[in-house]
């Protein structure tokens, strides 16, 4: 399996009416086995990048695993395309159906082992500093999209980042819109990056996978420059998630946690009624 994220393919490309024989970039996609305490729990397809990233996300926001203390040997077949999870306890484990591992397309899904459960656990963690300036979040969406190099390359990728609410500290692009937020947070929980003060900023749709998994990472502000789901506009509600959509251009929706937008935070000012 190549490990490269993009790979070169001979097209023939129409261009003002005149056909061209050209080298064009295509996204790598690799199937990707984690195997869980020895039973193999699911086929991801996702670029083959940060494996050991996208496998621990997998197994946390699907509830699997319920923290990096668990975990005692993690290993990566990158020949191969397994990543090798050893836990010292797993409460759904029994559950899994290891004589016959799930497929697993790499985006979200409602299947019971796709990772994006939305009854998974994870409610989102207070709000300690100032609320957000929305021209600050706005300015950090296109720092996110400028930076999304994999997907200006070939046009075949999802991304997911997080930041401060200053700068991107942390960026993922993947095939998969849920394998991007996996690899976010595999990372988090590999390097102890706390996430209470930070900002999730996605490139698909917010639907209430992606909330769930966002609840799970403890991130209070979910950005996307895409619509969301009613689905995931009430669970946002209930998890008490700052949830925003079409972030881009000059403007934004916010669907709830409207405390934690520096706009929405004098009700008096702007009628809201209780």
């Amino acid at each position: 399996m190549s490990s490269e994220p993009v790979t070169a393919v001979d097209i023939l490309r129409l261009r003002d009416g005149k056909w061209l024989a050209e080298k064009d970039a295509v996204v790598t996609e690799a199937e990707i086995a984690v195997v869980l305490n020895g039973h193999e729990l699911v086929k991801l397809t996702a670029t083959p990048r940060h494996l050991s990233e996208l496998a621990l996300g997998y197994l946390y926001c699907g509830g699997m695993i319920d923290c990096i203390d668990r975990i005692e040997s993690l290993d990566v077949d990158e020949t191969r395309g397994k990543v090798y999870v050893v836990a010292a306890r797993s409460d759904i484990l029994n559950e899994c159906p290891g004589s016959h591992p799930s497929d697993y397309p790499g985006d979200c899904s409602t299947d019971s082992f796709s990772g994006c459960s939305t009854d998974c656990p994870g409610t989102t963690a207070p709000w300690d500093i100032d609320p957000l300036d929305p021209n600050d979040l706005l300015k950090l969406m296109n720092e996110f999209e400028k930076s999304c190099h994999l997907f200006h390359e070939t046009g075949g990728s999802h991304a997911a980042a997080i930041s401060d609410g200053k700068g991107i500290s942390l960026l993922r692009e993947d095939i998969g819109r849920c394998n991007a937020i996996d690899k976010i947070v595999g990372y988090c929980l590999l390097n102890h990056v706390k996430t209470p003060d930070k900002v999730l900023l996605i490139s698909a749709r917010a639907s209430s996978e992606i909330v769930g998994k966002a609840c799970r990472l403890g991130t209070p502000i979910l950005v996307s420059p895409s619509a969301p789901t009613d689905k995931a506009v009430k669970m946002a509600y209930e998890r008490g998630l700052t949830l925003i959509g079409f972030a881009r251009s000059c403007r934004l929706n916010v669907y709830s946690g409207f405390d934690r937008i520096k706009h929405f935070h004098s009700r008096n000012r702007l009628n809201i009624e209780e």
